[in-house]
């Protein structure tokens, strides 16, 4: 029986990380890998949050039917690595309702007509506990 587990975030080519991740590049050959990166991933680094009409995901995606993996596990946590939800079945549909979920779990509300915005995008929360601003 094949089974995967994974959790969910941000990814700059795949558009999250986890389901089919888990397969290519998680256990596929270096010629995959390097293939799914290099040629089919050149010049894609703005998928961020994009996990439909994205080639690099389709292509992992296409790895996961072919593995035939049996069953997923899919987990979205929080910033303090806390599970906020699961999801469970199906690799690839499992890993669509997780990325909706984070869509609205991870994203931050957009003010309209700001006279001032401050925002802080380093990813990492390890540094801000130590008091660095990114």
């Amino acid at each position: 029986m094949r089974i995967t587990l994974n959790g969910i975030k941000v990814h700059q080519r795949a558009g999250y990380g986890g389901g089919a991740k888990s397969i290519l590049p998680g256990v596929a050959s270096i010629d995959t890998v390097k293939y799914n990166h290099e040629t089919i991933g050149a010049g894609s680094r703005d998928n961020a949050l994009k996990v439909f009409q994205n080639a690099v995901r389709l292509d992992m995606e296409e790895a996961a039917r072919l593995a035939r993996i049996d069953f997923s596990v899919q987990v979205v946590y929080n910033r303090r690595r806390r599970t906020c939800a699961l999801f469970a079945g199906d690799i690839n549909e499992a890993h669509h309702a997780a990325c909706r979920m984070a869509n609205l779990h991870y994203r931050t509300p957009t003010f309209k007509n700001a006279d001032i915005v401050i925002a802080n995008n380093y990813p990492r929360t390890s540094r801000a506990k130590r008091g660095w601003i990114g």
